[in-house]
């Protein structure tokens, strides 16, 4: 095993820990974003931008619709299906809607790739340019 990676481990709120964390090179999330609202992914993509340093990237594995209109069809499906619980336990989390997403990330900045591994589930690398200014990371207040 390699023993000179510099990897730290942390365990706590996820727009908190953005609040005061180093500069980064990269930021990795499995299946832990969907647990935000929408307001709050727009926050913390925001944070994670500022945070990562020029030519960083950020890679988000997580629940994800394509957009409105596929969560529709796809949770129709699950209740036509007889899965009606299925449909409702995923109401009850705040899946991606990778449409949505993907506009506030390029809206920040950010270059993307995204993959579909699953009806459910999808992999986005965004890429912070390379000749993007390191950003001093001040509090992010959400539009009213």
């Amino acid at each position: 095993a390699e023993q000179d990676a510099d990897i730290q481990y942390v365990q706590m709120d996820l727009l908190e820990f953005y609040d005061s964390a180093p500069a980064a090179d990269a930021v990795v999330s499995a299946y832990t974003i969907h647990h935000l609202t929408e307001a709050e992914k727009v926050i913390l993509f925001d944070k994670i931008y500022r945070t990562l340093r020029p030519g960083g990237v950020a890679i988000f594995g997580d629940l994800m619709f394509e957009n409105a209109g596929a969560q529709t069809e796809i949770l129709q499906g699950y209740t036509q299906s007889g899965r009606a619980e299925l449909a409702e336990d995923i109401q009850d989390e705040f899946f991606w809607n990778l449409e949505t997403c993907q506009s506030a990330l390029v809206k920040l900045g950010f270059v993307l790739e995204r993959r579909r591994f699953s009806e459910l589930s999808w992999g986005v690398l965004c890429r912070k340019p390379a000749d993007s200014p390191l950003l001093q990371l001040q509090p992010f207040r959400a539009q009213p």
